[in-house]
């Protein structure tokens, strides 16, 4: 079991985002009845429009007109989760998928969004989740989040990326950078920095804690080696192991 049955609710934050609204909000926010949300892919920025896949071939049949979601953000109502089965659900056509070496490439994101005909997502507001790649500038300024995922087109280090996208990063950037010289002080005292000990962004504090940060250039490395133990052990796990029913 990975969460306590006392526990009915859990948000996940991709550790390479940046929040810029109240979590609460995203807390209290009625799913309609699914068992968890998530943010659709942005359509705004037309440059990226032959790299959309989910709009080509085999997803653009499979979705029949409903949205492809991203998974850098998204809540789980774990009460109706449970009530539900989706877990049960999610197993079965994990199995079923997993024996085809070039289905799940994206295990995290293709899985529920292949699964929504039966385990319905409730597709949070746009505004949740903006992500340069896929989404408009002149979206930017309402974003609850930003994601600094991956541009097919430029290849961009998210680092560098970081810098140029997110007007708060240099301050964003010191907290982390005095969180890694000294992580006994949380409260900190970092040039610029007035928000920290209010409103405390849990990504920060695990891309603080996860990535060296003064070595920019294996970042990325470290990143790859995370992925493939996870979703690698992940791919090769007995069905007894990979029960998402006790999710």
């Amino acid at each position: 079991m990975l969460f306590p049955l006392s526990l009915n609710k859990v948000i996940f934050v991709d550790a390479d985002q940046v929040v810029r609204s109240d979590m609460k909000e995203l807390w209290h926010m009625d799913l309609k009845g699914a068992p968890y949300a998530y943010t659709p892919m942005c359509d705004s920025n037309k440059e990226m429009e032959g790299f959309r896949f989910w709009k080509q071939g085999f997803w653009k049949d499979h979705l029949a007109g409903k949205p492809y979601h991203i998974s850098a953000l998204y809540v789980v109502d774990l009460a109706r989760f449970r009530r539900t089965a989706a877990g049960d659900q999610l197993r079965i056509m994990y199995e079923n998928l997993s024996k085809d070496p070039n289905s799940l490439a994206n295990l995290d994101q293709d899985l529920p969004n292949y699964a929504q005909h039966q385990v319905p997502i409730f597709s949070l507001p746009q505004t949740w989740l903006w992500c340069e790649s896929w989404c408009g500038n002149h979206t930017k300024a309402a974003a609850k989040t930003i994601d600094l995922c991956n541009n097919p087109m430029t290849k961009e280090p998210k680092l560098k990326g970081a810098a140029r996208i997110v007007k708060e990063w240099p301050s964003l950037d010191a907290e982390v950078r005095a969180v890694q010289v000294d992580p006994m002080k949380p409260m900190l005292k970092a040039p610029g920095s007035k928000r920290l000990k209010l409103k405390c962004d849990e990504s920060l504090w695990n891309f603080a804690f996860k990535f060296n940060l003064r070595r920019h250039t294996e970042v990325r490395a470290f990143t790859d080696e995370v992925e493939e133990r996870l979703y690698g052990r992940a791919l090769h796990s007995s069905t007894s192991q990979l029960n998402l029913s006790r999710f």
